[in-house]
Formats: structure tokens, C-alpha cells, sequence
């Protein structure tokens, strides 16, 4: 008898201790999506208001393909303990206003192996290309259709110690991207040939400061033989994903995006949050459910039940509002 009360006690334990675990794990997840809804919040830019702006009469999708970036100069790796990664940041600027709007997306980092490095010293000055392959998509739609907006993209170059912590980002160059043309009213057409733009050195802060200085600020030097190739198309497949999406928020397949499906690294739909890849070329929505509540009440302490029963009371005795 005492080791059927024991048994039924252990078991009794044994589920309050997993219920306690599943409320935890619930709660940590609502944790980390309203870090994620603030985050998202923060680092986005309605594009400003221009009555000259080109548009067209509905939101269209398109992407960005960065496919690589040649001919970068060498980097002196001046800590041996170090590990060097290269790293895209992409984001929509105005060159009418002088101004970025939308977010700005980031790639995953690529390592910088010490044999590109050798491979770009040996045949510097031979004019050969050394590139680097990204094969980086951004998705993104928008009513904009303005030649005077254009994709700017930054390559960084991010420092790790051997711990794999970051102790540094800094620049290396940038370049700006053409995404409409000056006759049409969309992007480039699928399918389109890729195309090279010139990667400027410093960063594509100078932007802001052109905007401030004007004409005063001399133009960025065009580092030599280094260029972007890229690809830019309307993205139709896309459209399904819009509603999820705020215009001119760029995306890439690693980003979370609340009621679009994604697959962890094994290639099965996870809810979770790391290391996950989302369906955005091929958008799969999550399943909608309907929730009606019937007879809803509230509880309220004791405390508050005793205010409101002396409210009428009171109603007589305290001053108007405008009058505190």
C-alpha cells in the first residue's frame, strides 16, 4: 500500500514538474516574439513622403540577387587568432531626399580563408577576377517605381576571436544598385542578365553626409577592377507573403516572418526561431484558426469590487477633473 501511495505521489510530481516546464517553454516563446515584434519595429522606416516619386497604383514584389563581389583588395590579418568573415548589408535609398528608408537586411557572414586572400595577391595586377560567391536574395515589394531609388549595399568585414564572438564590423566598400528603369514602371524584367555595379570604398554613410554637405563633399573613390554582380527582378511568386510584410521591408530566407511556414536545417516545419530557413521564394502560409469567446468574464480582486461599490459615494464628495 505505502508503495502504491509513493508510486502515484512520484507520478503526481513527475507531471506538475513537466506542466511547470511546458508553461516555461510557452512563456520564454512569447518572450522572444515580443523581442522580435520590437526589434522589427525599430529598425524599420516608412519611405518618406515625395510628390514627385514615381509609384504604381499597387504594391509589386521584387528581388534582389547579390551574386558576387570581385576583385576585393587584400586584408591584412593582423591578429593570427582571428577569424575573418565577409558580410552584406543591403538597404533603399532616396537620392532625390538624400535618405534611406525600408531596413536594412543583412546576409549571413561568409569566412575570409587565408587561400582567397593568398589567391587575390597573386594575381593582383594580372587582371584576373577573384570573387567572392554570396548568391544572396532579398525580397521586398513596394509601390515605388523610381529610378532615383536604388538598393545600396555594404561589405563588411566582421572580425571573430577564437571564441566566435564578434569584437569588431567595420566596411570595406559599397555600391549602389539600379532597381527601375527610366521608361518602365517596374523593375527589370525576370530573367534579366545580371549586371556589375563599381564598389566605392568607405561607407555608404557618405550618402548622409552628401546630403548634408551638397556639392561641397568630394565623390567616394571607385576601388580599382572591384565590382557587385547582381541580379534585379519583379518576384510575382512573392505575392502571397505581402499582407505579412510592411512595404519596403527587406527580407532574406533566414529572416522570421510571423505566418510564413518555415523548415529547420533538417528540412522539417518547425515553430521554432534559430536556424531556420523561411518559404519566401515559395511563400507557405500558416494555418489561419477562427477563436470565438462565449460568456467571457472577468475576475476582479476584492479590493476593486469595494471601489466600485463606493464610486456612487464618491461621485459627490471628490471635484470635477478639470478642477484637480
Amino acid at each position: 500500500m505505502r508503495g502504491t501511495i509513493w508510486k502515484s505521489k512520484h507520478c503526481c510530481s513527475h507531471l506538475l514538474c513537466c506542466r511547470k516546464q511546458q508553461a516555461q517553454q510557452q512563456h520564454h516563446k512569447i518572450h522572444c516574439w515580443k523581442q522580435f515584434s520590437v526589434r522589427q519595429a525599430k529598425r524599420y522606416v516608412p519611405a518618406p513622403a515625395r510628390a514627385s516619386r514615381r509609384a504604381v497604383p499597387e504594391s509589386a514584389c521584387y528581388r534582389i540577387r547579390i551574386q558576387s563581389v570581385s576583385n576585393l583588395p587584400p586584408i591584412n590579418q593582423a591578429c593570427y587568432d582571428a577569424t575573418y568573415e565577409l558580410q552584406l548589408g543591403v538597404s533603399l535609398y532616396d537620392e532625390a531626399l538624400g535618405a534611406f528608408y525600408g531596413n536594412t537586411c543583412y546576409s549571413p557572414s561568409d569566412v575570409l580563408t587565408h587561400q582567397h586572400q593568398q589567391t587575390a595577391a597573386a594575381v593582383a595586377g594580372h587582371g584576373a577576377d577573384v570573387a567572392m560567391e554570396f548568391n544572396f536574395d532579398v525580397y521586398f515589394h513596394s509601390v515605388v517605381s523610381d529610378p532615383q531609388c536604388k538598393a545600396v549595399v555594404e561589405v563588411i568585414i566582421v572580425e571573430k576571436d577564437s571564441a566566435g564572438a564578434s569584437t569588431g564590423q567595420f566596411s570595406i566598400g559599397w555600391a549602389q544598385l539600379p532597381l527601375f528603369t527610366q521608361s518602365g514602371s517596374g523593375g527589370h524584367l525576370p530573367g534579366s542578365q545580371p549586371a556589375a555595379a563599381p564598389i566605392m570604398s568607405g561607407t555608404p554613410r557618405y550618402l548622409l553626409f552628401r546630403s548634408l554637405c551638397g556639392e561641397g563633399l568630394q565623390p567616394p573613390i571607385v576601388i580599382q577592377g572591384c565590382h557587385m554582380t547582381y541580379q534585379t527582378a519583379a518576384y510575382p511568386a512573392m505575392n502571397a507573403a505581402k499582407p505579412l510584410l510592411p512595404p519596403d521591408f527587406l527580407v532574406s530566407f533566414t529572416d522570421i516572418v510571423p505566418g510564413l511556414r518555415r523548415f529547420d536545417s533538417n528540412g522539417q516545419i518547425t515553430t521554432s526561431h534559430k536556424r531556420v530557413l523561411s518559404t519566401l521564394a515559395s511563400p507557405m502560409l500558416a494555418p489561419v484558426f477562427r477563436v470565438g469567446l462565449d460568456k467571457l468574464q472577468l475576475r476582479l480582486p476584492q479590493v476593486l469590487h469595494n471601489l466600485i461599490s463606493v464610486l456612487p459615494q464618491l461621485m459627490g464628495v471628490l471635484p470635477p477633473p478639470d478642477l484637480q
